[in-house]
């Protein structure tokens, strides 16, 4: 999706053009190539209800690009498979019956091993949408079976009466406890960053993972601070310009923007994540997906690194994606007692929207967790101690930020000013004293020289 800030991660254009040359080269029938092409030429003009993003349209490529092609059999399908679905040979989109339509689905299963129902539901809702439009487009042939009555059936069912029964029922949840990253792997990755910008990125994604899509898009322009701390403007799929909060990340988001004033960067229509390799080359862009993804990897491996030397540290053992953080992030909102609406302002859902239980389910342990707190039966712990300028959380019994390196109380910063004034106090008695022994030296040498 191509954002009102300009600003295109996934570079979806490129993408679209990719499809259209994998359904030009691909070995389904021309028939079905020439429907495919009408479908994008109807799509780019805003015919017959495809008035979705590009997003989606690259979507409705993939999924139909596999079905067109198992619509061809004698290129795509093994022998063993023509022989349990013969129905299916030679067949374009026209001729397409119910009994068709459900070993298409079979087929698609079987030949990508599908085993999870979200992708096999994506597959249904995608041809269901499609046959409706090629039918409002093309109508049935003559010769189709039942014609007259399918053609005034189409006129009152939603979906085509050959896909009409295709059902099936999307998961209630997606994702298990083992799936979902706990905080401090969230934490852990945001230490395993080291550029001003890594820092920022993943102290902001920690605190509120709004989509990548939006969050990676960002431009300078769109950074407003105040007194809470930095009120920023997304766009993605669901957020129109409406803004965020991030109050934690305040001080790495500062030290970021210092970065990029310094580097003579901050400008309102400037990228704000910008392409480090690129601007090394003296090129000035903005970071996209895949370099999105390394950072990620980068920043968990090193943080790896560091706790294999440290046994104080754990590993992260989990696979960690942009996506799967919202789970984190609303399952702890969740916990710490944030109402709905703040909830869904913070991750661009709309009011009253299901999305909240879904990505904050919390499991048993969440619950003795809670009813430990209510008898009281936890164990009295020191609190960490919050530093006063980059409002980062510290270890009990800290005495400087593991973050930003500055002093957690009065009396430690004065214990520092001591020690530096001591320091240099220490120092101009050696400069002195050097400054005398050069003098010597060179008088000696000066005497030496006349003999």
């Amino acid at each position: 999706m191509v954002h009102k800030n300009n600003i295109d991660i996934h570079n979806f254009p490129r993408q679209l053009k990719r499809h259209l040359k994998y359904i030009d080269e691909s070995h389904m029938s021309k028939r079905n190539k020439s429907v495919l092409m009408a479908f994008y030429q109807d799509w780019k003009w805003k015919k017959k209800g495809l008035n979705f993003g590009i997003a989606r349209v690259c979507k409705y490529f993939i999924h139909m690009r596999v079905i067109a092609e198992i619509l061809n059999y004698d290129d795509f399908a093994t022998e063993s498979e023509i022989k349990e679905y013969p129905l299916l040979e030679h067949r374009d989109f026209d001729y397409i019956t119910e009994e068709h339509s459900e070993k298409i689905i079979e087929c698609v299963m079987k030949r990508n091993e599908i085993d999870k129902d979200w992708t096999i539901s994506d597959y249904i809702v995608i041809f269901k949408r499609f046959m409706k439009w090629f039918r409002l487009r093309y109508g049935y042939p003559s010769d189709y079976p039942d014609y007259d009555m399918n053609t005034k059936l189409a006129k009152f069912l939603n979906h085509p009466t050959e896909v009409a029964n295709l059902k099936h029922k999307a998961p209630k949840y997606t994702k298990t406890k083992a799936d979902i990253p706990r905080d401090w792997e969230l934490e852990a990755i945001y230490k395993g960053a080291t550029h001003p910008r890594d820092k920022a990125f993943f102290a902001m994604w920690n605190e509120n993972p709004n989509r990548i899509g939006g969050l990676g898009a960002l431009q300078c322009k769109n950074f407003k601070h105040d007194d809470l701390g930095y009120e920023v403007t997304m766009y993605d799929k669901t957020m129109n310009g409406e803004t965020v909060r991030f109050v934690k990340s305040q001080w790495d988001i500062t030290n970021y923007i210092a970065w990029l004033k310094n580097n003579q960067i901050w400008e309102p229509d400037n990228p704000f994540w910008i392409d480090l390799d690129k601007f090394q080359k003296g090129i000035l862009t903005y970071i996209r997906y895949p370099a999105l993804k390394a950072m990620l990897l980068r920043a968990q491996k090193r943080y790896n690194r560091m706790a294999h030397n440290n046994p104080e540290m754990r590993e992260i053992e989990r696979h960690i994606t942009f996506h799967v953080a919202r789970y984190t992030a609303t399952r702890r909102y969740r916990k710490e007692g944030k109402p709905d609406w703040f909830i869904e302002q913070q991750m661009g859902w709309v009011p009253g929207s299901d999305r909240i239980a879904y990505y904050g389910r919390l499991f048993a342990d969440d619950r003795d967790e809670y009813l430990k707190k209510e008898l009281g039966m936890e164990e009295e712990k020191e609190k960490p101690i919050q530093c006063p300028r980059c409002y980062k959380e510290n270890p009990p019994g800290s005495e400087f930020c593991r973050f930003c390196r500055s002093p957690l109380s009065l009396e430690i910063a004065v214990n520092v000013l001591k020690e530096k004034e001591g320091a240099r106090d220490e120092m101009t008695e050696v400069n002195k004293k050097l400054s005398e022994l050069e003098y010597k030296i060179y008088n000696g040498l000066l005497k030496s020289q006349k003999k």
